[in-house]
Parts: C-alpha cells; structure tokens; sequence
C-alpha cells in the first residue's frame, strides 16, 4: 500500500521512473491535503527525484514515453 511505501526508509535512493498510469495523479474529488499518489510516496521514503504521470497510457505509449525520456536524461546528464 501507499503507507508500506511512505514508512520505508530509502536514503539512498536517487531516482524511480513510474510508468503506468495516474503515478502523479491524485484521486478525483480527494481532499488535497489528506491524498497522496504513488510519485509522491516514493518521494516521502527517501528517493530524491521520481518521475511519474498525470494520465492515462495505452500499453505502447509507456515503451514509447521510455524509449524518448532516457536519451534526453543521459544527454542532459553529460553536459
């Protein structure tokens, strides 16, 4: 569950790329201050930087959406 992931304890981890659906997406009509999505949690456990979605991916946009966002990371890395 989401709290599982929040009361881990990850000080190490540097960087999750969530792919699936709604990752960064709070649930429709949830009190703002009381609703935690999945990016959110693994950021409360310690990773440093989590990259997750707003909306919904068809099972090939998520290859898709890899395939184009790690070249542009590793590029901007070795500037």
């Amino acid at each position: 569950t989401l709290l599982d992931i929040i009361r881990l304890n990850l000080p190490n981890a540097t960087f999750a790329f969530l792919s699936a659906c709604h990752t960064a997406a709070q649930s429709p009509g949830g009190v703002h201050d009381e609703v935690i999505h999945l990016a959110a949690a693994m950021q409360s456990c310690g990773f440093q930087s989590v990259v997750g979605t707003m909306w919904e991916m068809t099972d090939v946009n998520g290859p898709e959406m890899v395939k184009d966002f790690y070249p542009s990371v590793f590029t901007i890395l070795s500037i």
